[in-house]
């Protein structure tokens, strides 16, 4: 039997178990094959969904803006080695716990941001790691992010 979990961090009125076994008697994974299987309210994915059409809008407006803020890029020069080069970086940055988003320049020159925005780089990296992990081809990546973590350790300590 397969054991299913959630993500570390991720909450929903289902056990997971119970889910992912429901999940597996769909015909197909498509996300419209579990949207209409969850819409019967006996069914084990009804309570993973917003149903009230109101309320689901404007979560999926607060979804597409998150989106188009990370869609949206500005140009950094950034120094590699004292030599400058310009890299393209996100313009918009969720830089707090409370939910709070930057343009990338603010962001950057408040340190507790900064740091919010260098913690979040390391956990999205982690979980990277986790989801690739069987891939020996991308261990001497993963290596570099240990020295990396470490590095960022040392200085904050």
């Amino acid at each position: 039997m397969k054991r299913f979990a959630w993500k570390p961090g991720r909450h929903y009125p289902v056990a997971a178990q119970k889910f992912g076994e429901w999940l597996e008697t769909l015909p197909d994974k498509r996300p419209e094959t579990l949207i209409k299987a969850a819409r019967n309210p006996r069914s084990v994915g009804h309570k993973l969904f917003e149903w009230d059409s109101s309320r689901a809008a404007e979560q999926f407006r607060l979804i597409q803006a998150r989106v188009i803020y990370g869609s949206l890029t500005v140009d950094v020069v950034v120094y590699d080695r004292k030599k400058p080069r310009t890299i393209q970086a996100q313009a918009i940055m969720h830089s707090t716990r409370e939910g709070d988003y930057d343009s990338v320049d603010v962001a950057m020159a408040d340190p507790p941001k900064r740091d919010f925005i260098l913690a979040q780089a390391m956990m999205e990296l982690q979980a990277t790691r986790r989801r690739y992990a069987h891939l020996s081809e991308l261990a001497v990546i993963f290596s570099a992010m240990d020295r990396v973590a470490k590095k960022i350790k040392r200085k904050a300590a």
